[in-house]
């Protein structure tokens, strides 16, 4: 039996400051953002006995009362989940007839605009042909355009990692092999890579101005390189590259971030672009990072593997303390008031969403 567990973990003490308003409209006015170090914490866990892996990958929400997760199960494949402010609810999603087929989900990515919000989630379909040959992935993309959920064919491509957008009529998403796809809000055309690389994170400025992290996945290299990668309105190339190796790693590989003006990454620590070089911002010997959100230079949260998740205020990194050292953080959401963690267990039987308030 499938089973979604609430458990309050005291964590912090909470103070709050009450201001008075002399004001007689009856509206009350809008709250300051909440320092996320006085945030008390709620850990969601999905598990279940039947299933020997229960995997949840990433995370997005126009507010903490429309907050969705997609990853897997080892039976069901796909999983979503809306988070409704009170309870999650599994959504049961269309699934095109396909024999022997599993799916998975791995990115989601949403833009809310005056009208409603468009919302897609980004995975892979698995075919199963024979119990003694591997399994076949095919990109699968999945959108919810503000009243129900509808596949939206790709054309031929590998499994998808990420998705990104800057308009309902401009998204991205990449994946393994060399996939990369432009939605333009009629159809998704492939578009060519420098290389056939998997890329990892998408996020940019303008539609001519986009960033993807990238690497290659060769077993014979001692230290599989890695890049980021630059859309300039007509096509993808190298801006830059590095090796996955502590003593020669410039800048992160597992996120990138556009935001506020500035490149962000995360891998072996925190990095930010400045002109052509790289500075870094922080690093835990301890820690791979894998899922960054900047406010601002002087407001940035983190989580990475083995419980390390830390924020930023400008003077310096305070580690959340999070008791559960077995757990690995892969994306997360932050809002003013709320901030959401998701993470998966050493061995992925169980995945978590740690919601702090």
């Amino acid at each position: 039996m499938s089973k979604i567990q609430s458990i309050f973990l005291p964590v912090f003490t909470l103070c709050a400051l009450l201001s008075q308003f002399g004001c007689d409209s009856g509206v009350e006015p809008p709250q300051p953002p909440k320092d996320p170090r006085e945030f008390a914490w709620t850990v969601d866990t999905f598990y279940s006995a039947n299933r020997f892996q229960w995997m949840m990958y990433d995370i997005w929400g126009s507010s903490p009362t429309n907050v969705y997760v997609v990853g897997r199960t080892s039976d069901d494949g796909g999983q979503l989940y809306r988070y409704d402010g009170k309870v999650w609810t599994n959504i049961v999603f269309p699934r095109t007839p396909r024999p022997s087929a599993k799916y998975e989900f791995r990115g989601i990515y949403g833009i809310d605009f005056a009208s409603g919000q468009t919302i897609w989630t980004v995975g892979d379909v698995l075919f199963f042909v024979s119990p003694t040959q591997p399994a076949l992935d095919s990109s699968y993309i999945l959108c919810f355009d503000g009243s129900q959920w509808k596949e939206q064919l790709a054309g031929q491509g590998r499994s998808l990692q990420a998705v990104w957008g800057i308009s309902s009529s401009d998204v991205w998403a990449g994946g393994t092999h060399g996939t990369m796809f432009r939605y333009d809000g009629v159809q998704w055309k492939r578009i060519p890579l420098p290389k056939s690389v998997w890329v990892s994170s998408i996020s940019g400025f303008a539609s001519n101005d986009v960033y993807a992290t990238a690497y290659e996945l060769d077993t014979l290299e001692s230290f599989n390189p890695y890049y980021l990668l630059h859309w300039n309105g007509s096509l993808w190339s190298i801006v830059d590259s590095s090796r996955l190796s502590i003593t020669d790693e410039k800048f992160g590989y597992n996120q990138v971030l556009a935001s506020s003006g500035n490149i962000y990454t995360v891998g072996e620590g925190i990095f930010q672009r400045v002109g052509s070089s790289w500075n870094l911002l922080f690093r835990d010997d301890e820690a791979d990072f894998a899922t960054l959100q900047v406010k601002d230079a002087n407001n940035i949260m983190v989580g990475g593997n083995f419980n390390h998740a830390y924020h930023y205020n400008g003077s310096n990194w305070y580690r959340f303390p999070f008791q559960s050292p077995t757990i690995h953080f892969s994306s997360l959401w932050w809002g003013d008031h709320e901030a959401f963690f998701v993470a998966i267990e050493s061995g992925g039987n169980k995945s978590f969403v740690f919601r702090g308030k």
